[in-house]
């Protein structure tokens, strides 16, 4: 991903600048210390803000000083220095700061702005959403324009109740919703590869899918522990599955499940739809085998099993075979919508 990427390339700087200055010649500040592993960077601290210093005299964030503080100013240099803040470690940055409910950044910065008190960075390819404060409450619309969310962005904000996903948004990073207890609304497809993402979203009751910018996969497995509240569930864009096929199990409050965009080409695979005690309404994913496997294709097996209120479920009418379909313990079903072309089950239903 962005933050890997990014992640590397800050590495391979550090090793440049490591073999093209004599050793004698390498010190930063008062003292430093340098390893086959390990680099030692001086550290010092303005306005209550912590910077480990650099190689190229630039200052890189590492924390504040007051844990207990409520609104932080990045200023736009120190002294002239330019400020950096790597994405894949903000959380350690502000992890402590249960208390702060705003992050601002001074006029003049070049990498880095503030949206409604959330942080952002920008630069000539993308913008990302780095912080979003951990007492920061209520709900938030992040800006059309934005690429981008760090991992850890969002974890742990207690008095998050709603996030609204621009289009324009490519990858939502892993962790980045991790434990918002309280957030019961993500509006718009969240671009998302793994459900790590959105991991003790105990609240959440409306998720809508799509694929990211890095994989056209998902790995969709739910169940009671995770999403406990969640109502509706969409994947709106065509997102393959891998090996492990979908299941979703006890998710007692789920009404509407809508996977018909999910498309499942291996050779084998499993749809598990099982004790879903609201669901009224199922839309199975498209089973589509590529050339490359269909002459080994030992089918999708579905099984459908403990819905009580399940009503209608539909085969899209992409889906041309399936090994077969189980369905137990559906007393209200009244409708199987399966395509009228082409469509056949390689064994008995």
């Amino acid at each position: 991903g962005i933050n890997m990427k990014r992640r590397c390339f800050a590495l391979l700087t550090a090793a440049i600048c490591l073999t093209s200055l004599p050793v004698a010649t390498v010190s930063v500040g008062n003292s430093i210390s340098v390893c086959a592993d390990t680099v030692e960077y001086e550290t010092i601290s303005v306005d209550g803000l912590i910077y480990e210093v650099l190689f190229d005299e630039s200052l890189l964030l590492v924390g504040v000083e007051d844990k207990d503080t409520v609104a932080i100013t990045l200023p736009a240099t120190v002294n002239g220095r330019k400020i950096q803040i790597h994405s894949s470690d903000i959380d350690e940055v502000f992890s402590k700061c249960s208390k702060l409910e705003s992050i601002s950044v001074e006029e003049g910065n070049e990498n880095y702005f503030s949206h409604d008190g959330v942080l952002y960075e920008r630069t000539p390819d993308y913008v990302e959403l780095l912080c979003y404060p951990k007492a920061k409450a209520g709900s938030y619309d992040i800006p059309e324009g934005v690429n981008y969310v760090a991992e850890y962005a969002f974890a742990n904000c207690k008095g998050l109740t709603k996030v609204t996903i621009p289009d324009s948004m490519l990858e939502i990073s892993d962790y980045a919703f991790l434990n918002c207890t309280n957030l019961k609304v993500i509006s718009g497809a969240a671009p998302l590869e793994h459900m790590n993402v959105i991991d003790g979203c105990k609240s959440l009751t409306h998720l809508e899918l799509k694929k990211d910018l890095e994989s056209s996969y998902i790995n969709l497995n739910i169940y009671l522990d995770d999403f406990p509240a969640l109502k509706e569930l969409i994947v709106s864009d065509d997102i393959e599955t891998g090996s492990n096929g979908v299941t979703i199990r006890d998710c007692p409050s789920l009404t509407t499940l809508d996977i018909s965009k999910i498309v499942m080409k291996g050779i084998n695979g499993r749809v598990m739809i099982s004790q879903c005690d609201s669901l009224t309404e199922l839309k199975l994913p498209n089973v589509s085998p590529s050339d490359e496997y269909l002459s080994a294709y030992d089918g999708v097996r579905v099984y459908i099993q403990s819905c009580p209120q399940l009503k209608s479920i539909s085969v899209p009418d992409t889906t041309e075979l399936l090994k077969n379909m189980t369905i137990n313990a559906c007393p209200s079903l009244l409708e199987l919508q399966i395509p009228n072309n082409n469509f056949r089950f390689l064994s008995s239903v």
